[in-house]
């Protein structure tokens, strides 16, 4: 969950230019922390269900791309919580019969 993160604060310090020094650069990075909402994170957390899916998909392969899935663009989240405890059971199920964990 680390790199949606980054992306996310980096792009936001960042947007006028780099900074000048350290000290101004670690003003921006902590004004940017704190200004990150918490619905922000959630929104990351909600998209990990289907990156687990198309990696179990893919059988772990190199076909994987990162980024938001179509359902998640600007805001839009079609079905994706609407069965999210059977998402997960069938995700648990599949890491088990795989032998993950």
């Amino acid at each position: 969950m680390i790199k949606p993160c980054w992306f996310w604060m980096k792009r936001r310090t960042t947007a006028k230019g780099a900074s000048k020094s350290r000290a101004e650069a670690v003003k921006a990075w902590e004004k940017c922390w704190k200004d990150l909402s918490q619905s922000q994170i959630q929104a990351w957390i909600e998209r990990i269900p289907f990156h687990i899916q198309e990696i179990i998909r893919i059988e772990g392969g190199n076909d994987y791309k990162e980024g938001r899935p179509k359902q998640f663009k600007k805001g839009k989240k079609k079905d994706i919580q609407q069965n999210e405890d059977d998402e997960w059971e069938e995700i648990s199920s599949t890491v088990v019969s795989i032998g993950v964990g």
